[in-house]
């Protein structure tokens, strides 16, 4: 079944990197990529929203983008919203995302909300927030393929070894 609207399913190779990382349910092959902000946040963002993702129109990736089409480094925001989409999906999070997000945001501090360094030894993977959780995965992701994390979020320090070493972690 093809969707009807401004959107996709995923296609078979990011269908494989949430299978890569563990990050796969039952029904990865319904999750859909909409075209479209599902909120005036999101406009310029790649966001979760209700197990799906959503890639508003002024967030620089065009509708016929297709990331396991684009370099590694490229996908790893798409990564870290498919682990989104796994939290939702396998019962890890309520359907709106956006209220725990919200939270990480608003606990974090002055720091970043998705900056998960230095890795806290012993402390368990589901212990960091949602957004941690996901960069995390993303990070594991590009680490893993030999490209270099974002050092925008603080995490430019972490190595696959590190990451790995995290209790708890879903393990490719």
């Amino acid at each position: 079944m093809t969707p009807t609207c401004n959107c996709r399913f995923l296609t078979p190779g990011e269908i494989a990197f949430a299978v890569s990382e563990e990050i796969n349910t039952a029904d990865i092959n319904e999750v859909v990529v909409f075209f479209f902000a599902p909120f005036v946040e999101s406009v310029n963002k790649m966001v979760t929203w209700s197990g799906n993702v959503y890639i508003g129109p002024l967030s620089g990736y065009p509708q016929t983008f297709h990331f396991a089409l684009q370099p590694t480094s490229n996908a790893q925001a798409f990564v870290h919203e498919l682990k989104h989409v796994y939290q939702m999906r396998s019962g890890q999070l309520c359907w709106n995302v956006c209220i725990s997000a919200k939270e990480a945001i608003a606990t974090s501090g002055s720091g970043s909300p998705y900056t998960h360094m230095p890795i806290t030894p012993g402390k368990n993977w589901n212990a960091y927030n949602i957004e941690q959780e996901a960069e995390m995965v993303a990070n594991r992701f590009v680490l893993h393929r030999g490209f270099s994390v974002r050092t925008d979020l603080g995490n430019g320090a972490v190595t696959l070894t590190l990451l790995n070493g995290v209790p708890g972690i879903p393990h490719a």
